[in-house]
């Protein structure tokens, strides 16, 4: 039982394409090993800046024009999560609008954040506007974990 779950993982860690669709030995940013993408999917701290930072990226990247990025900023509550024996995923919900999209434009968009590292959901999407002159929005949610404390102990056994 050992080896074969030995043997699935290395077939699992060593696919050249990933789990996302990148490759294992690329330097983008869906590339990097399947065990990579699963260790950072989840960030285990909040921060609202970088998903921001993140999402407006995914936009760049396929020629959109962001004109806001929106969600509350909820560092200051979340600090004393950061660590727990039992870590659970806190969501962060947030939303953006993006100008002057075309229909091919939107249907990228949904692929490449489906296709994200991190884990986003689309809670609704709102196009408004004409085939090449679309107004997207969206909100959506991601989540970040707070580390896993391990209660280690040290004792003397007699």
């Amino acid at each position: 039982s050992y080896e074969d779950l030995k043997k699935s993982y290395a077939k699992f860690d060593n696919s050249s394409t990933n789990s996302i669709g990148g490759q294992k030995e690329g330097n983008g940013d869906n590339d990097g090993s399947n065990s990579k993408i699963i260790l950072d999917a989840l960030p285990s701290t909040y921060d609202f800046p970088a998903l921001a930072s993140s999402v407006e990226k995914i936009m760049a990247d396929r020629g959109l024009r962001v004109t806001s990025i929106t969600g509350t900023d909820d560092q200051l509550n979340q600090q004393g999560n950061v660590s727990s024996s039992e870590p659970k995923p806190v969501t962060i919900p947030f939303s953006f609008t993006v100008e002057n999209a075309n229909y091919s434009s939107v249907q990228q968009l949904v692929s490449a954040l489906q296709l994200s590292i991190r884990p986003i959901v689309i809670d609704t999407l709102n196009l408004s506007g004409g085939n090449n002159k679309m107004t997207v929005t969206v909100t959506a949610h991601t989540y970040y974990q707070p580390s896993k404390n391990l209660n280690i102990i040290q004792k003397v056994v007699k």
